[in-house]
């Protein structure tokens, strides 16, 4: 990174989960930290009502990359931000998977042994009976798995407290405003904001979520943007259960708030809108009713969310510095695991920013330079 003077040593465009976990990573270090967005914090996939921290992901209940590295950062995070704000706004509540096909039965069933869990106590399978006796809401299923290791978030009051949180720390916000950026003969830049006011930044970090695709010194990387509808659901009567839910779709649950369930999401790879409609909300209750039969029969009231997020052709985050343009870095391609991942990959973006210090290759633009 340039030692020249300028009034940022980073600024990042892009104020979801990623760009403000690189900020408090960076913040952390004690350097002068600037975030930019031209709509409000959370307005992306970041902004969901209630996501989950879910390290058995997939129809295989998969161990998360760096999962408990992952969990700790994140965790840590959570705690600082609650602290912060005074109030808890998160849930370690778990994730129960029911295996409601005999597919996953299969894949679920061998998940405790085929990957490297951090622990025992990480994940376990109850075949159908005693599965069934502890968990008597769900349909047709051959058992599941009890993934304690699992928190459910309520994803807009953590963006709103995290970013007060940073402005404590000394984080300068810029949002609702549109920008332009100018290369120096020093390699650093003048960043000119739609209201007139201009600053320097010695680096930058892209942290723009799906708009990444829109950006042209970012178009070798293969990414691809995914449409997600949610159903946020408020049921008159309390709903029987602890855990949030991951089957086929997930049902993010958080005790705090015992009437209400969200019902995500239809992975939408091929859309022309951002806005919900009737073909999501039919297929989310479809899924509601196959893994919670009935409940779409209970007196509740509804509203639909819907959002864009990106991932990469190889399913892995993208992080590190761009291949041949000097002092532009990026932390980007999380797809559903930006809440999980975000925190572990922002510290090892901060040192590579600050210190050069390499980051995983597994996750480095350059892996994709020959593609």
């Amino acid at each position: 990174m340039s030692t020249s003077a300028s009034d940022f040593d980073v600024t990042i465009l892009g104020a979801g989960i990623a760009g403000l976990a690189a900020a408090d990573a960076l913040l952390q270090r004690q350097v002068n930290v600037a975030i930019i967005d031209t709509g409000l914090p959370g307005g992306g996939s970041s902004g969901a009502p209630l996501v989950l921290i879910n390290p058995a992901t997939g129809r295989r209940a998969k161990l998360v990359e760096h999962a408990e590295e992952s969990i700790i950062a994140t965790e840590d995070l959570l705690k600082r931000t609650a602290k912060f704000a005074g109030e808890i706004f998160y849930s370690k509540n778990g994730v129960l998977r029911p295996a409601l096909t005999k597919d996953l039965a299969d894949d679920f069933r061998r998940s405790p042994d085929k990957y490297d869990w951090p622990g025992e106590d990480w994940i376990s399978w109850l075949d159908k009976e005693p599965f069934e006796k502890k968990y008597p809401w769900f349909g047709e299923h051959s058992g599941g798995l009890e993934i304690p290791h699992a928190f459910t978030v309520v994803a807009d009051r953590y963006i709103e407290f995290l970013t007060d949180y940073l402005r404590s720390k000394g984080l300068q916000t810029f949002f609702e405003t549109d920008y332009n950026i100018n290369t120096s003969e020093d390699q650093t830049f003048s960043i000119d904001l739609e209201n007139g006011r201009s600053f320097s930044t010695k680096a930058i970090i892209y942290a723009a979520g799906s708009a990444i695709t829109q950006i042209p010194e970012w178009d070798f990387l293969p990414a691809n943007s995914i449409k997600g509808q949610l159903l946020d659901l408020t049921f008159a009567e309390e709903l029987p259960f602890n855990h949030s839910v991951s089957s086929m779709g997930y049902f993010a649950f958080n005790p705090a708030t015992p009437h209400r369930l969200v019902a995500g999401s239809t992975y939408e790879h091929h859309y022309t809108h951002l806005d919900t409609d009737k073909e999501g909300e039919t297929y989310l209750y479809k899924k509601l009713e196959r893994t919670f039969p009935g409940l779409p029969n209970r007196r509740h009231s509804k509203k639909m969310w819907a959002g864009e997020r990106v991932s990469l052709n190889d399913h892995k985050p993208v992080i590190g510095a761009h291949p041949e343009l000097k002092n532009r870095y990026i932390i980007g391609g999380l797809g559903s695991k930006g809440i999980i991942y975000s925190p572990h990959l922002a510290k090892q973006l901060s040192d590579l920013v600050l210190d050069g210090r390499p980051v995983d290759l597994e996750f480095s633009p350059s892996r994709f330079l020959d593609h």
